[in-house]
């Protein structure tokens, strides 16, 4: 049964309200400040990943904007931001096995891999950097 992209929404927004209500932070938008344009997602998202509580630094852009820095800077960004605000010392970011430029975005914000598993249904690495 396929739901129709309006319940899909509906259940999204209300997943990031109640992350917000809970955790105090979840999912951004991505605004380019030259021209005001939505170039995706990104934030600091509680995850449960093989029964342990990780804090994944995950974004996801518009196709259109792939390749012009934007994934880099938001990670470093949220990397700053969850060290500053103390939500942890360690972050991840959970990667399918076959993405390379999320791998080197990884890598470039000073992560390394930390593990392998299968998150929802799919084989990934799990990037990592952990401040202790």
């Amino acid at each position: 049964m396929t739901l129709e992209p309006e319940r899909l929404a509906t259940d999204w927004i209300n997943r990031q309200i109640q992350r917000y209500e809970e955790e105090g932070f979840g999912h951004l938008a991505i605004i380019e400040k030259a021209t005001g344009n939505f170039v995706g997602m990104s934030g600091i998202i509680p995850r449960q990943v093989d029964e342990k509580k990780e804090f994944e630094i995950a974004y996801s852009l518009k196709q259109e904007y792939w390749g012009k820095g934007f994934a880099s800077e938001i990670s470093s960004n949220l990397k700053q931001f969850g060290l500053a605000n103390n939500i942890s010392k360690r972050f991840v970011s959970i990667i399918d096995k076959g993405n390379t430029a999320s791998i080197q975005v990884a890598k470039k914000n000073g992560m390394t891999i930390l593990y392998e598993t299968v998150y929802l249904g799919m084989d990934v690495y799990v990037y990592g950097f952990d401040s202790n």
